[in-house]
Parts: C-alpha cells; sequence; structure tokens
C-alpha cells in the first residue's frame, strides 16, 4: 500500500475507507503492486505456517483479495481444503484462481464458517489495518484448538496489532522478519482459549 498516497496512517481508517483503498489497488495492480515484494512476503508466511502446521486439512486465506496467494498456498500444502475470504466483491470478481473456493464476508463478521473450522489461518497484507476486534475473536473462534494465525504485519502497524492481538487473548509464538522487504513481520499467534473468545 505504500506505493498509493494515503495522508492517514492505514491503520487508522475506517472499514469503508479500507475496503475503497483495496479496490482501487486492485484497479491499479499492475502499476502498484511490487510483486517481488508481494513474493518474499507470502513465502516467509507459507515458511512459517509449515513450520508450524506441516500438513492442516483446511486452511483460510483470510483476506484473500483477488486470490493471488491461493496458488503458492496449494503448492505448498497440497491436497488441504482452501477457502479465501474477502469483505470486497470487485477483488472476489478478479480472482486469480478460478478453482479457488471464495468467500464474501462482512467488515465486522461474523464469520460465516463453523468453530474450528481451520487448521490454519493465514493473512497477507491485511493485518496492517485495524481490524476490529469482533472479527479477531471470529477468527479465533474457527481456529481449530491446535490451529495457528499466521499474518503479516509492517511500520508503525506493529505495535497495535500485537497489542489488539494480545488483548483478545491470542499468543505470539513466533516474529520473524521479512528478509527482501524491509519493516514487514511474520507473526504467528496460537487462538485464545475458547473460553476467552465467547465475551
Amino acid at each position: 500500500m505504500d506505493r498509493i498516497y494515503c495522508p492517514s496512517p492505514v491503520f487508522e481508517l475506517s472499514v469503508t475507507l479500507v475496503a475503497e483503498l483495496c479496490e482501487l489497488r486492485l484497479a491499479l495492480a499492475d502499476e502498484v503492486i511490487d510483486e517481488s515484494a508481494h513474493h518474499a512476503v507470502l513465502m516467509t508466511v507459507i515458511a512459517a505456517a509449515a513450520a508450524e502446521r506441516d500438513r492442516p486439512r483446511s486452511i483460510l486465506d483470510f483476506g484473500t483479495g483477488d486470490g493471488r496467494s491461493i496458488p503458492a498456498i496449494r503448492d505448498r500444502f497440497g491436497a488441504a481444503s482452501i477457502i479465501g475470504c474477502d469483505m470486497s466483491r470487485p477483488s472476489l470478481r478478479a480472482a486469480y484462481d478460478h478453482e479457488a473456493v471464495l468467500v464474501q464476508i462482512a467488515p465486522h463478521g461474523p464469520l460465516p464458517f463453523a468453530d474450528r473450522s481451520f487448521d490454519l489461518v493465514l493473512s497477507v497484507f491485511v493485518f496492517h489495518f485495524a481490524v476490529p476486534a469482533a472479527v479477531l475473536r471470529e477468527l479465533a473462534r474457527v481456529i481449530s484448538t491446535s490451529g495457528r494465525l499466521v499474518c503479516t504485519v509492517y511500520g508503525g502497524a506493529v505495535a497495535r496489532h500485537r497489542m489488539a492481538m494480545t488483548l483478545i487473548g491470542y499468543r505470539q509464538t513466533s516474529s520473524t522478519p521479512v528478509p527482501d522487504a524491509v519493516g514487514h513481520w511474520v507473526d504467528v499467534w496460537s487462538p485464545p482459549p475458547r473460553a476467552a473468545t465467547a465475551t
């Protein structure tokens, strides 16, 4: 998002403005997406995820956008069930991978998935935005007891993101800087105990 000028830090944007920004990014993808940085970040996410869950049965790509990460996720994890979700209908319509299962979600939840449906939740270029607490709780609900949430965060959003996750009850199990994308981190979180997400 650094290639689109935004007068406010992106973690201060409303959900409506985040959707507009993501749709602008989609429309200008060829000019604004740094494919080498995207690849470096995605490969770091996949490596961190594989270190935690080498053979997940089910994966959610949260904030999938046009699904451009799904082919690489499928290549690494094979036959796992992979679902991509996003709040942007135009992004989902522009899906990279026409075989992917893509689901539109509401900006503030709830998520349309059963409890503990996913062994792994991956999220690339989403958590630098302010993800509502209700959605963080919903993600905790849909992650299996031994599952993990692996996400990227960067810049001024890192401390805010980690504080928000900790307040919900997530426990950070690792954090890795992305070698070829300065300021980007890949964080791995275990979900809060089930009772903590019910409030």
